[in-house]
């Protein structure tokens, strides 16, 4: 999942352009492309999604500050590497481990915490 996130930094920064990641909690699926409407986060109709790395889960998400078990959840990056604040729940099944993924607006990088 870190390099989900580290591409979307790298993609907004590089591009000069704001990008939204989309994660489909339902489907377990995430999308990654420029973002126009900061204000609705509309996803684009011909985006399509991926799948999440082979036994990835994303359990819930908090973003902004508003948290969700299910639907879509969008993160903002902007050109100049910040971000919105957020928490991705984050269970491996292989390893059988459970993480939290925190998006700190002001860090270029994400910091991973595992949890019971």
């Amino acid at each position: 999942m870190e390099k989900i996130i580290n591409k979307a930094i790298s993609k907004s920064i590089t591009s000069f352009k704001i990008y939204s990641l989309s994660i489909n909690l339902y489907d377990q699926t995430y999308a990654l492309f420029p973002c126009t409407n900061t204000l609705l986060k509309e996803i684009p109709k011909n985006i399509k999604f991926t799948a999440l790395p082979e036994n990835i889960i994303i359990t819930e998400t908090k973003i902004a500050g508003i948290e969700s078990d299910g639907g879509i959840s969008s993160i903002l990056f902007y050109p100049d590497g910040t971000k919105e604040y957020a928490e991705l729940f984050v269970t491996d099944l292989s390893k059988k481990e459970n993480y939290e993924i925190i998006i700190n607006p002001y860090s270029l990088s994400s910091k991973v915490y595992s949890y019971e």
